[in-house]
């Protein structure tokens, strides 16, 4: 056997008084293990099979293996309770390695291996001869094991169920069989494959044809293509046509593209599948350059390239000319690809802040996308209406959207731009903690999905909503999504990071916010600038200049809010009545808790409008605190999970005096306890639970927590509604609020009842 192997003897040991089947193809040894077995355990070793124990080599397996028996062939038809098969008889590396040095060969081991996958004849003829190249003695021993077939097609790396697939199966068996037995699949070995690439040529195309068309069928589209590349020109192109796009969205762009390169002139579906590889490489104007003149005979292929073609416009930011194509698209008229353009165009007209135009689209594409059972474009039409109503101040039904659409969506990257936009909607309808979760969720998915765009958008909103509740983090996060989205090169969103830094005192990023946005922007974009403009300089010019140009986006929220800038500017009990009923439309935002906003609502109830009022005096928000009577705090959910009104207290506390010293709260809370300290950082660890971590803090030795957007407190609302009453002169708006919310915030109250 060439060399000592004990652990087929021990095998063999193992396996009786069972009987064994030892089967492979010539040259593994079978022979001469068998005979070295039986004369090292004195068991008879035969040729012609009988029934009594011992070791049998023969031509075909017995009808059945009995106990004490060895028998050794060439097929394994049977099975017994063991058998050793040619994996079990390769030469491993360890014995390749072995059998080389003694023949002074060791620097061939590896090659060797490599090419013979352990055939034991084979081996060691290869390393006998000083070489791994074919010789002729040992071509010729290969030749004796394969039956008499045309092996042509098998040149061809291709799974074995596409020959079979094609009527071939019969010379498969026979090749295995006088390959490697048992099914192990004849490709794997390596010898066959290059017996087969030296000693015979490709198949004929009208042979290959079959056989790529059974792989492609079978989804094995990058084995075609490997086999379709030896022939190259249409058969090659026939087959990438086919391929390609699952190469693609399988993420191998670079293997799209090394089969691509071996077609000198594409065809129009081809062009299709190299704009689509050019946007995945980042390479927009080479993808646009593909679809110039794009011929006009196929409409479906003419559909599909405008499709292509708006989409790489789009993500330019060239948002009016892609409007333009996706418009021709939808003029073709019904092709399964309308719903597909009304959803693109109306994405389009968002960015151009034409919300009602791309509600409008997005609707009809919606109900398309349902009646075709167009899943994808129905997530993607969900998604793009839910953006539209967000952008038209349609907040909770945004949100329902939002919500609706997650389901559809599977990968990283869609679920991390649902579910910012989805924070982003929770954040201006003033419920922190939840746009909180979700931005947080939204960055995991956009870490994952490495898009730079999905995660500067993420840290942005996360900005905002930091702002809005006056963390120290919002500045940091700002310039973290400003470093982001300069990779991704999205002007848009960087002036809406810069209009966030304004707003926080950043010298200059008012302007350059202006900047961007007359870059990449729209009317809605710069409506939101002038909004900060004129809160930030006072100059009403700018509020008009805001309402203008929102009513001409359709921009809902900003409406209002630039309505109720100019109201503050000017406020009267007639326009008061009408604006009230507006904002009570809108359903409750984050505005409606703002301070410097409460004379609204006293006008409106002067003027007869008493339903905004009611609605601030009964309580509005994520979290509604009560405390100018007992203590409760309540989210929607219900009561805010505390184990005692000490913790709700400690937080009224830190409101109302901004920050306390830990060590004279504790002994104001837990006077005559043992150790307040500890009992201190318990309750402030209840609280922490309870709201979250980031609002409760200990900042050097002091205390503080944050009042967030959203949140409602009886005893906050009621100084703040009765200041302006009293700066107003609205005696009866007053003693509606005095009637509505009796007493006042007592700390010492709380702290002595039992």
């Amino acid at each position: 056997m060439y060399l000592h192997r004990p652990r087929l003897h021990r095998a063999l040991e193992e396996a009786l008084p069972e009987g064994v089947l030892v089967h492979a193809p010539p040259g593994f040894g079978k022979t001469l293990l068998l005979k070295g077995f039986a004369e090292a355990k004195g068991l008879p070793y035969r040729r012609d099979w009988s029934p009594e124990p011992g070791c049998y080599d023969l031509r075909e397996p017995p009808p059945e293996v009995l106990p004490g028996q060895v028998v050794a062939a060439r097929k394994a038809r049977l099975p017994p309770l063991h058998r050793l098969g040619p994996e079990d008889l390769a030469f491993t590396p360890e014995e390749v390695g072995e059998l080389a040095r003694r023949l002074g060969k060791k620097e061939l081991a590896g090659p060797v291996h490599a090419l013979f996958g352990g055939w034991p004849h084979l081996t060691r003829k290869a390393l006998e001869k000083g070489e791994a190249a074919w010789t002729p003695e040992l071509r010729a021993f290969l030749e004796g094991t394969l039956p008499p077939l045309d092996l042509r097609p098998f040149r061809l790396p291709l799974p074995e169920a596409a020959f079979r697939k094609v009527g071939l199966g019969r010379a498969v068996d026979a090749l295995l069989e006088g390959a490697l037995a048992g099914g192990v699949p004849f490709r794997l070995l390596p010898a066959l494959a290059a017996y087969l690439r030296a000693t015979h040529p490709l198949p004929p195309p009208e042979l290959a044809g079959p056989l790529l068309e059974a792989t492609l069928a079978l989804g094995a589209g990058e084995e075609a293509l490997a086999a379709a590349s030896l022939y190259g020109g249409e058969l090659l192109l026939q087959t990438l046509e086919r391929a390609g796009r699952p190469l693609l969205e399988r993420g191998q762009v670079e293997a799209f593209f090394r089969y691509a390169e071996g077609v000198a002139h594409p065809s129009p579906r081809l062009r299709l599948l190299l704009a689509l590889g050019h946007r995945m490489r980042g390479e927009l104007d080479r993808g646009l350059a593909v679809l110039e003149g794009f011929p006009e005979e196929d409409p479906a292929l003419l559909a599909e390239a405008l499709l292509a073609k708006g989409t790489l416009l789009g993500l330019k930011g060239e948002h009016r000319e892609a409007e333009r194509v996706f418009s021709q698209g939808v003029a073709l008229g019904e092709t399964p690809l309308r719903a597909r353009f009304l959803t693109s165009r109306g994405a389009a007209r968002i960015r151009l802040s034409r919300y009602r135009e791309a509600a409008e689209d997005l609707e009809e594409a919606l109900a398309l996308s349902r009646s075709a059972r167009q899943r994808e474009v129905e997530a993607l039409a969900l998604h793009n209406l839910a953006v539209a109503r967000h952008h038209m101040g349609k907040l909770s039904e945004a949100v329902g959207l939002y919500r609706e659409v997650l389901p559809f969506k599977t990968t990283p990257l869609s679920r991390a731009y649902t579910l910012l936009s989805l924070g982003e909607a929770l954040r201006y309808l003033g419920r922190f903690l939840e746009a909180k979760g979700t931005l947080l969720e939204a960055q995991k998915e956009a870490q994952a999905s490495g898009d730079y765009r999905a995660l500067g958008y993420t840290l942005l909103n996360l900005a905002d909503l930091y702002r809005e509740a006056h963390l120290p983090e919002a500045a940091s996060l700002y310039r973290e999504a400003e470093a982001t989205l300069e990779r991704a090169r999205d002007p848009y969103a960087l002036g809406l990071v810069h209009l966030g830094l304004a707003q926080l005192g950043a010298k200059g990023s008012l302007e350059r916010a202006k900047d961007f946005f007359q870059e990449g922007g729209g009317p809605g974009e710069m409506a939101e600038w002038h909004l900060v403009a004129g809160r930030l300089s006072g100059r009403p010019e700018h509020f008009h200049e805001a309402l203008r140009l929102a009513e001409k986006a359709g921009a809902g929220r900003l409406l209002l809010l630039a309505q109720l800038e100019l109201f503050l500017k000017d406020p009267s009990p007639r326009e008061a009545k009408a604006l009230a009923r507006e904002v009570l439309k809108a359903g409750f935002q984050d505005f409606w808790l703002w301070e410097r906003l409460f004379p609204l609502p006293l006008f409106a109830f002067a003027a007869g409008e008493e339903g905004l009022l009611e609605a601030l005096l009964a309580g509005v928000g994520w979290l509604r605190v009560r405390s100018l009577k007992a203590l409760e705090a309540r989210t929607e959910e219900g009561p805010l999970p505390l184990p005692s009104r000490k913790e709700l207290l400690l937080l009224l506390l830190l409101w109302h005096r901004g920050a306390l010293e830990a060590e004279a709260l504790a002994h104001l809370l837990f006077p005559g306890s043992k150790n307040p300290k500890k009992r201190l950082q318990v309750a402030v660890h209840h609280l922490r639970e309870a709201l979250d971590p980031e609002l409760v803090r200990l900042e050097g030795g002091t205390y503080r927590a944050y009042l967030p957007p959203g949140v409602w407190w009886d005893a906050r609302v009621k100084e703040g509604l009765l200041r302006w009453a009293r700066r107003l002169s609205l005696p009866q708006a007053q003693a509606r609020v005095e009637e509505a919310l009796p007493g006042r915030f007592s700390p010492r109250a709380h702290l002595t009842e039992p």
